[in-house]
């Protein structure tokens, strides 16, 4: 394998012509940070992270002028090591500014970039780069279970502008929901931003039991129960095995049909994790979901806490993700 072996400790000047503006610009602009003078970029793309980065240059001190296909930045004056959040959460790329930042104040703070899902995350490669070069990195983890009411999405954020969980959950850490609930249902809900703990839980090797109470118009035959526990066909994908057990069987009035029926209370545990898939399920058997309710995922259970609140997971809770 190939590698470089870069000296440093003399000045950065000089002139470079560099191919493929697009994937090159964004580096060159996190580059002036570390000529401490003025840094001239010639045929600059007109693309919206260009004008986000100037946004970063310009919240640290940096001075910028943005004349037509080139950038004029004076790196002189850097007065802060922290890159403000609302610029960050913009654009991905951001995280390729750390090493400039370290290399001229010996420290940074940065919150997880956007577009950063949970998981396999660009920036991981980053910080294993600069720990193997001595970095000292302290990431602050956040294990959270929330009650997700209804009518909230279970996403940092929604196009339609809906309400999100992220709206309930207020941290300064920049958290992810594992897994899906969808609008419709309430319960048990997971949040972090530790990828690995997110992998254990989603991953499809783990299958991990997740339990539901739900309501559902009609009664629950024994043909049902098997078909349901067998596996049921949802449109192009027919389920895995699952748990059905029915609590109660209630009768009540049906105003929109003028008449009575019964009302269902069953206990349904599954280990996948389709779009609304309880909700398929039943409805394949003639069976509407009223309302729908997560209690548990594995050996984390909801308990007393209340529609809408929110704690941090306990250390056994945590060990338990952990030894997935």
């Amino acid at each position: 394998m190939c590698k470089y072996i870069v000296s440093g400790g003399n000045k950065i000047e000089g002139k470079l012509n560099i191919r493929g503006a697009k994937n090159s610009i964004l580096p060159i602009m996190a580059a002036t940070i570390l000529n401490e003078n003025k840094s001239i970029i010639h045929n600059v793309p007109n693309i919206s992270d260009v004008y986000i980065m100037i946004k970063i240059l310009e919240s640290i001190g940096c001075k910028v002028d943005y004349e037509p296909d080139t950038l004029i930045i004076d790196s002189s004056n850097i007065n802060s090591g922290e890159i403000d959040e609302e610029y960050v959460r913009q654009m991905r790329s951001s995280i390729i500014i750390m090493g400039a930042m370290i290399g001229r104040l010996n420290y940074t703070k940065i919150s997880y970039p956007g577009g950063c899902a949970i998981g396999s995350r660009p920036i991981d490669l980053h910080l294993k780069a600069l720990k193997k070069l001595g970095i000292k990195i302290e990431e602050k983890k956040v294990y959270i279970m929330l009650n997700k009411p209804e009518g909230y999405i279970t996403s940092a954020k929604d196009e339609k502008g809906r309400k999100t969980v992220l709206d309930i959950v207020n941290v300064d850490e920049r958290i992810y929901p594992i897994g899906r609930l969808d609008y419709d249902s309430s319960g048990l809900l997971l949040l972090t931003n530790d990828g690995s703990i997110y992998n254990n839980i989603i991953h499809p090797r783990v299958a991990i039991k997740k339990k539901y109470i739900a309501e559902c118009r009609g009664k629950f035959t024994e043909s049902d129960l098997k078909k349901f526990k067998s596996g049921i066909d949802i449109g192009g994908y027919v389920t895995a095995e699952a748990e059905i057990d029915v609590i109660s069987e209630e009768k009540s009035f049906n105003s929109r049909k003028n008449s009575n029926e019964i009302i269902s209370t069953v206990e349904i545990s599954i280990h996948e994790g389709k779009n609304r898939q309880i909700r398929k399920m039943c409805a394949s058997l003639n069976h509407e979901v009223i309302s729908l309710k997560r209690v548990s995922i594995g050996n984390i259970k909801l308990g007393y806490l209340k529609k809408g609140q929110w704690r941090n997971l306990t250390s056994e809770e945590l060990n338990y993700i952990k030894s997935l």
